[in-house]
């Protein structure tokens, strides 16, 4: 039978896997600097191993937080954080009291530039007292910005190497006098510079560490809160393996319990700040300590420059995504809220949105960062990022492209989708295109991934968007060409996975998705373990969405061999359904790999692993192909009965339901009866489940047999006709698209044939058969009988090659028997009377293959069944679909016990080729043997 439909229902749509956790790189800068005037603030100097090495424009550079990775999220490249100037609290850290020679001949802190310096250090340090030496170290670390000396970048190497050699002179001074400082402000200076320079070697910082520790760290617990931020951010600034982690334990622990002694009126809002981002970027999470700072800070807000309330959300934003920790809504709020009042929209403007980040001004960076801030906290209070979100749009002119990125990718994950983000999102698109046309080599690899997936994220689908899509594929297109190994794996399958969900198929994109799709393959080949498996879930979905339909291609291939070869291990539920779901749309038919993927989900347990979505998704999967899973998943699927039962969406339910009556699993009345609780659950609430769910799950019923679950079938057939009745049926939320569309119909009228017929249904039957007429519509049993007839009109009458030799068989057959009958009885009936090929027939869906009536009136619906409907694995290859199954029971009703009979293409590849056996075998089938 051809063009039949009914047979199941939409499957389930392969969800947007957005947010953290998922296909996704998150952007982890670094906040800018705050290095303050006079040497008396907390400093920032650019990190080892950083991008951007040295500072420019007076500003320290600090290097860009790694894109990061961990459940979902990989590692990428550093991004260049830019750097600013914020006025210094004095004292502390960075410069030293008036030593006995200050300001007389020799005073280093004097010194007009680094050779000046060098000279008077190389000719007196000796001598000098400690005083003086800390001065020394304070104007080394003032005059190591290249800005200070007019440097350039080529002047780096000779910049870095004469800093270090006064460093050295200084160091080998200082360290006799080290064990006897009383004073933790004299081990602050020295450590303060050190970091400031990257002067790590010599082991002058370790030692000046092990002082502020000794005697279970006495010193450190005297110092004044600058002193204790700048050995905070010296600890943070210092590369792996400078220091041990028992130099450092001991100091911050002492660190801490001074800190906590001491009120909110003694801890200045830049300190506040200052630690917290140290913590973060030393993922130091002690509670006591982190809630002490917040509600220092909140206790007065309103003193905080812009750039510490920004670098305080930032920072408690990486706390709570690396370290797991929650700040207090009582602490969060005050900080959000007097950035409200500073915003630009916000009910009190102070200042304007700057490039220097004054006390009243946020400058670009400072937006993006708190945006990532409250990404990473999940703080998705509107109060906020409305107008955060704005002055974001109106400083994208002023962003560079990292803080572009960022800004996005914070929107997206924070899910400011909606129509008051719009103006903020579309800003900051214009901005990314007409930059990208500007200078496109500006956009690091992983930036153009990071932006793609936002927009993908952010639904940015229509006109004012396209621009900005097309500007970045295309950028995509031509880094591919240029550097094809400048994107990291996840990259590639986040920029596929972008492109599937903004609807990129046209022939503008062709070639960004070919080029992509291959480098994907031949990175495969060289490095296959560089996927995680969620990268490899993603580029099948994305393959699938984008319309690839032919399962030999071989980047395919290459994609199903290699979640194989790992047998799915590290996959998480949603990964092993994303990939089976795409794979079965592209019509692999490995059934092989369908078995291990079943197998790996039970190994993962449904229960443990899967969201209901992802079960329902998987079953769906295994119906597109036709692989009827070994008992222990649907063993596994029933053991997550309580998941269902509480979680699951009513869409979930009905694809699940349909998946079980498609492929014909041992029926388990405890899963049912679970999901059609649960479907009864949600009925009365708006939305959850549409017409398709209710169809569906009728359907499945129907094939299940209705009379299972009778009073679940009634509450059903009751919604539909309230929904019908009710005027429902034209139109979903006002928006003209149909309740019921025509395939639920169908599905519908398939179900009102079972009830008919199937004994003790007869009340069941009249729900829809009493409903009343809804308008121009109609009745829904009249709109039922309508979309089964349509359904048989449109369906292909030429039929399958295997369906056309069967009717000329037939045909043949006929021929020979009227032949053979009229030589022998030239006066009876024939016992073939005719042949009806593609036969309509009153009150069946589609079409019959063949109605063949005999002598005596008999009449006999034949169908040829190709490998579509049966199961394609071992030991079920011949096992009927539950659409099959069902079709053949309503024939069997209308031709009569008997009069139904399949010609399944495996037997009919034994016969065929040979006209003789192929007769017989009619002959057979049809009864006519004798």
């Amino acid at each position: 039978m051809q063009g039949r439909g009914g047979g199941g229902g939409r499957g389930p749509a392969g969800p947007l896997r957005g947010g953290p956790g998922d296909p996704s790189t998150l952007l982890r800068n670094a906040p800018p600097s705050t290095s303050g005037r006079g040497g008396g603030s907390y400093g920032s100097g650019s990190r080892s191993g950083s991008s951007g090495g040295v500072g420019e424009g007076g500003r320290d550079n600090v290097d860009g937080r790694r894109w990061a990775g961990g459940g979902g999220r990989g590692a990428g490249v550093r991004g260049r954080g830019l750097g600013d100037r914020v006025q210094g609290r004095g004292g502390g850290g960075g410069r030293g009291p008036p030593g006995p020679l200050r300001g007389g001949p020799g005073d280093p802190s004097k010194a007009r530039d680094l050779p000046s310096l060098a000279a008077l250090v190389e000719e007196g340090a000796a001598a000098w007292n400690v005083s003086r030496l800390c001065a020394a170290f304070n104007r080394a670390a003032k005059l190591s910005s290249p800005a200070v000396e007019h440097a350039t970048a080529a002047d780096a190497p000779q910049l870095t190497h004469l800093i270090h050699r006064i460093l050295d002179t200084l160091a080998a001074a200082y360290l006799p006098l080290v064990p006897g400082l009383r004073d933790a402000k004299w081990c602050v200076i020295p450590l303060w510079a050190c970091a400031k320079t990257g002067y790590w070697s010599g082991g002058l910082a370790a030692t000046l560490l092990q002082r502020l520790g000794r005697d279970g760290g006495a010193l450190m617990r005297q110092a004044t809160d600058q002193g204790h931020s700048n050995v905070w951010w010296s600890v943070s600034e210092a590369p792996e393996g400078a220091l041990t982690a028992g130099q450092t334990k001991e100091v911050l622990r002492a660190s801490v319990e001074g800190l906590l002694l001491m009120g909110g009126s003694s801890i200045g809002t830049q300190v506040c700040s200052n630690v917290l981002l140290a913590c973060a970027r030393l993922a130091y999470a002690d509670p006591a300590l982190l809630h002490h700072l917040t509600s220092c800070l909140a206790a007065q807000p309103d003193t905080a420059d812009c750039q510490h309330l920004a670098n305080s959300l930032y920072a408690l934003g990486e706390l709570h995504a690396d370290c797991g920790h929650t700040p207090r809504p009582q602490d969060l709020q005050p900080l959000a809220g007097e950035v409200v009042r500073r915003l630009p929209c916000g009910p009190r403007r102070v200042g304007s949105l700057g490039q220097q980040g004054g006390g009243g001004m946020f400058i670009p960076q400072a937006l993006s960062n708190m945006l990532l801030g409250c990404s990473k906290l999940g703080y998705a209070d509107p109060d906020l990022l409305q107008p955060l979100a704005t002055a974001a749009g109106q400083a994208a002119a002023r962003m560079d492209e990292l803080h572009l990125a960022t800004s996005l990718y914070a929107l997206a994950v924070l899910g400011c989708a909606g129509a008051a983000y719009a103006p903020a999102v579309q800003c900051l698109t214009v901005e990314v295109q007409q930059r990208l046309q500007r200078q496109p080599d500006a956009f690091e690899p992983q930036v153009l991934s990071s932006m793609l997936y936002a927009l993908a994220v952010l639904g940015c689908k229509g006109p004012p968007y396209a621009p900005a899509v097309y500007r970045l594929t295309v950028e995509v297109q031509q880094r591919l060409q240029r550097q094809p190994d400048a994107f990291e794996p996840q990259a590639l399958s986040n920029m596929l996975y972008a492109l599937a969900v903004l609807g990129c198929k046209g022939p503008a994109f062709a070639l960004a998705v070919q080029r992509l799709t291959v480098e994907v393959q031949q990175r495969l080949q060289r490095q296959p373990d560089a996927f995680k498996p969620q990268d490899l879930s993603n580029v099948l979905y994305a393959l699938a969405e984008l319309g690839f339909k032919d399962p030999a291609y071989a980047p395919v291939v290459a994609l199903a061999a290699e979640c194989e070869r790992r047998g799915f291990a590290g996959f998480s539920g949603q990964d092993v359904s994303t990939s089976a779901q795409a794979l079965a749309k592209m019509g692999y038919s490995d059934q092989a790999w369908f078995e291990s993927a079943v197998a790996a989900a039970v190994r993962l347990g449904v229960a443990e692993v899967f969201a209901p979505q992802a079960v329902s998704s998987l079953w769906h999967a295994l119906v597109l192909a036709h692989h009827r899973p070994a008992a222990a998943f649907l063993e596994s699927t029933a053991a997550a009965s309580e998941l269902l039962r509480t979680r699951a969406s009513g869409q979930s339910c009905a694809n699940l339901l349909w998946s079980l009556a498609t492929l014909g699993v041992p029926y388990d009345p405890q899963l049912v009866g679970v999901l059609l609780g649960r479907l009864e659950e949600l009925l009365p609430q708006v939305g959850e489940v549409n017409g398709q769910n209710l169809a569906n799950s009728l359907w499945a019923l129907a094939v299940m047999g209705p009379g299972r679950h009778l009073r679940s079938v009634e509450g059903l057939l009751r919604e539909v006709a309230r929904r019908w009745d009710g005027g429902e049926a034209g139109a979903v939320g006002g928006s003209g698209a149909p309740l019921f569309s025509a395939l639920a119909l169908v599905q519908l009228w398939q179900v009102q044939q079972e009830l008919v017929h199937t004994e003790g249904c007869a009340e069941l039957a009249g729900i829809l058969a009493a409903g009343k007429s809804a308008g121009p519509q109609g009745s829904v049993l009249s709109a039922m009988r309508h979309a089964a007839d349509k359904e048989g009109v449109k369906a292909d009458q030429s039929g399958s090659e295997l369906q056309r030799r069967v009717v000329s068989a037939l045909g043949r057959l006929q021929q020979r028997l009227a032949l053979e009958q009229g030589q022998e009885h030239p006066a009876g009936a024939p016992r073939i009377v005719s042949l009806s090929r593609e036969q309509q027939v009153e009150g069946m869906v589609g079409r019959v293959d063949v109605v063949v009536e005999l002598a005596g009136g008999r009449r006999v619906a034949v169908e040829v069944d190709g490998p579509m409907h049966f199961m394609a694995n071992d030991p079920h290859t011949r096992y009927l679909n539950g659409a099959t199954q069902l079709r053949d029971r309503q024939l069997e009703w209308l031709f009569g016990a008997g009069n139904v009979v399949s010609v399944p293409y495996w037997e009919w590849d034994r016969v065929r080729r040979d006209r003789g056996r192929e007769e017989g075998y009619l002959l057979r089938l049809l009864g006519l043997e004798a």
